[in-house]
């Protein structure tokens, strides 16, 4: 007797897509981590380690680095996982519009700079 894909089982279309077991599972699975990874890894490295990171930039970096996504995965550039430009996109983004605003209010930057200091002694 044939292994059931655990996909179908659910009730989910994925192991039935024409495409083999489980093919289909993958195939969203790894759009679904390229839109988390190139709409919130840039930002989330930037609001750790530069001060200057604003709102309007994390804004920009979350709009472009989803829509170059999205954009990159239909058209099929090249053929490199969509991942990476939308990563390399979204912190130019970030850092551009930061740049183009006002820097964050002094109170964010007194948390920052204080985060550091302690991060810096607990090294040595």
């Amino acid at each position: 007797m044939d292994q059931p894909d655990l996909c179908s089982c659910s009730g989910h279309p994925c192991g039935s897509s024409g495409t083999g077991p489980g093919k289909f599972c993958l195939y969203i699975v790894s759009y679904a981590w390229a839109g988390f990874g190139a709409t919130f890894g840039p930002l989330l490295l930037m609001a750790l380690f530069w001060k200057r990171t604003t709102r309007q930039g994390a804004l920009a970096g979350i709009v472009v680095g989803g829509l170059t996504v999205l954009i990159w995965k239909q058209v099929g550039l090249f053929g490199i996982y969509e991942i990476i430009p939308g990563f390399i996109l979204s912190l130019i983004a970030i850092y551009v519009v930061s740049k183009m605003t006002p820097p964050p209010a002094e109170s964010i930057t007194k948390v920052f700079n204080e985060t550091e200091r302690i991060m810096n002694e607990t090294r040595n």
